[in-house]
């Protein structure tokens, strides 16, 4: 028993028959009868290659979550949205199941990549629901889109079941760590990088910095977007339609930042329709120029900070981003415009939670079982060799005391396996992959539009001079 124990300690289980690797139900997952998921693992790791099909970004799933407005009696109201996917009809959803489902995912999923839900607030505005919205739609479209979670059966029941509530009075929901039901095999152990440690300490180190300096962004993009606003108002009606929606993308923020005491009316005034009127005056005003600065010097920081990959200096992939954010801060120099940047500043702060979870969850009682199993067999081999009266029901105690914390050792062995593979999947296949490609394709966007926009001015005044070819001097 002592030798099946120490191959235990050493091999692990292992299975090639996994039930998480394989899904079960590849068109419509659905919860098996304990309420656990059945999803699938993404690519086998490896230091090669993304782990993601080949323009993975453009087969994205696209889940749309729209405000229907309150229901309920006067002493109960709340609000109601509509999630609306390609799988089925639209379905209402309250808050409350969107934390429930939340709340679900992050203890099946402790040791993958989450973002966290918007806050809730007594009496809150327009506003404030409107950021709302968006931010639990980016926490759906992140779900149904990461490699593993996307296979969830209850994130399935709840983007497709016309009522969430009656499906939960007769469905029971479990919140079992998907580590108790999933096995790694040998091939998947063997691809975690010896130097795993070193790599996350890499992003570790560089995450509170990221998300600084992304929420700076958040506060200057908002502050431009603020003064093309009030430009657009003020605008003539020629000129209106030159500012294109693309410049306002992103709604006012709720939150003390946004109604900082600096966004005065005289910076608001400050916009990119004084270039128009002076053109050797484009964002003239004091203010404007102040938050065009501090973007471009944040976004030469971010890309100081990404300097350093965790794949080491030869990762083409983070060197062409890093090369494209410079480009962008270079840009910012002369105009400011709002990126998408939202998504990517939960993404860090999804990662920055999963260090946290991963340093609250990850521990076990391995020693403590280990130093049992050998005080347990020694009192076993004693009483074997008194053989005392009734020592047989005493030894069959022990022995199944010695194969039930075996059993406890070899499963937490095998956690300790499945932690290491989740922590380098979300490393390689769903960090490293989605921050670089909504970095690109944000800026992207944003020279595309900004293209846009000026060409759209350009047009506009070279047919104003057309126009006035014919009027005389005299």
């Amino acid at each position: 028993m002592l030798l099946k124990f120490m191959r235990l300690l050493l091999l692990g289980r292992f299975t090639s028959d996994d039930p998480w690797n394989v899904s079960k139900f590849p068109n419509a997952p659905t919860e098996t009868p304990n309420g656990a998921a059945s999803m699938s693992n993404g690519a086998p790791s490896s230091i090669s290659g993304s782990g993601l099909p080949k323009d993975w970004w453009k087969k994205l799933e696209t889940v749309n979550v729209n405000i229907l407005g309150q229901q309920g009696f006067i002493l109960n109201r709340y609000l109601v949205y509509e999630v609306a996917t390609d799988r089925a009809p639209p379905v209402p959803r309250r808050y409350s199941e969107f934390v429930i489902l939340w709340d679900c995912l992050v203890k099946r999923y402790p040791f993958r990549l989450l973002p966290s839900l918007p806050p809730k607030r007594i009496g809150p505005d327009d506003s404030f629901l409107e950021q709302r919205r968006r931010g639990l739609a980016r926490f759906i479209n992140f779900a149904v889109n990461h490699p593993v979670i996307k296979e969830d059966g209850l994130l399935a029941v709840f983007l497709t079941e016309p009522s969430f509530e009656s499906w939960r009075k007769h469905s029971p929901i479990s919140y079992e760590e998907e580590s108790a039901s999933k096995r790694v095999d040998r091939v998947e152990e063997m691809s975690i990088p010896s130097d795993l440690e070193e790599k996350l300490a890499v992003v570790r180190g560089k995450i509170s910095v990221l998300i600084e300096q992304w929420q700076k962004i958040c506060i200057l993009a908002e502050r431009m977007i603020k003064r093309r606003e009030a430009a657009a108002v003020r605008a003539p009606p020629f000129a209106r339609r030159t500012l294109t929606k693309s410049h306002f993308a992103l709604p006012p923020f709720a939150s003390a930042l946004a109604d900082d005491a600096s966004i005065s009316n005289e910076s608001l005034a400050s916009s990119v329709f004084s270039g128009f009127m002076h053109p050797g005056r484009a964002f003239a005003g004091a203010d404007s120029q102040a938050d065009s600065a501090r973007l471009t010097n944040t976004l030469k920081a971010l890309a100081e900070v990404n300097e350093r990959c965790w794949r080491g200096d030869d990762c083409l992939l983070c060197a062409g981003v890093r090369q494209g954010v410079s480009n962008i801060a270079q840009h910012t120099e002369r105009h400011a415009d709002a990126m998408e940047h939202r998504s990517q500043r939960d993404l860090y702060i999804a990662t920055r939670d999963l260090f946290i979870r991963h340093d609250r969850l990850s521990g076990d009682q391995v020693e403590k079982l280990k130093k049992r199993v050998e005080t347990t067999s020694l009192k076993l081999e004693n009483i074997k060799q008194a053989q005392k009266d009734n020592w047989q029901v005493e030894a069959d105690k022990l022995a199944v005391t010695i194969e039930k914390d075996q059993a406890a050792i070899s499963a937490a062995l095998n956690r300790r396996v499945f932690i290491r593979v989740c922590m380098w999947h979300e490393l390689r296949v769903v960090l490293h992959n989605r921050e670089n490609t909504l970095l690109t394709d944000a800026v992207r966007t944003f020279a595309r539009e900004e293209r846009d926009f000026s060409e759209g001015i350009t047009a506009n005044w070279g047919s104003l001079a057309d126009a006035l070819e014919t009027m005389p001097y005299e």
